[in-house]
């Protein structure tokens, strides 16, 4: 097999591996972490994690899903200022520890929502 082949083999496996299941351990990783990733070749490896996580947060919204039973309420606010990311109420809850930052849910609640 020519060397151009067998990078794009190790790259197509690679990158199913690293992106199963990054839903769950990316918000765990520090900026250490990201850079040993990214020393695989694999300098899209941020937008393709953020682009599973925003296709899964978008199943979540659905009302059907299993998940969506994790998420707060529907916000009943009547302002329609901006294009907000989702219609889920942010609630602000005391945060004891740093591993609540890196809960997928949360994660996603208060992403783009400056």
């Amino acid at each position: 097999m020519c060397e151009e082949a067998l990078q794009q083999v190790f790259r197509a496996v690679i990158i199913s591996k690293v992106c199963y299941a990054s839903s769950i351990w990316w918000g765990f990783t520090s900026a250490a972490d990201r850079q040993q990733l990214k020393a695989l070749e694999l300098s899209e490896l941020t937008e393709l994690v953020e682009a599973v996580d925003d296709r899964l947060f978008q199943l979540i919204l659905k009302d059907n899903h299993i998940l969506s039973s994790l998420l707060p309420p529907k916000s009943d606010n009547c302002f329609n200022l901006r294009k907000k990311y989702h219609n889920k109420a942010c609630i602000v809850t005391v945060k004891n520890t740093h591993l609540f930052d890196c809960n997928f849910i949360v994660r996603l609640l208060y992403k783009d929502c400056y």
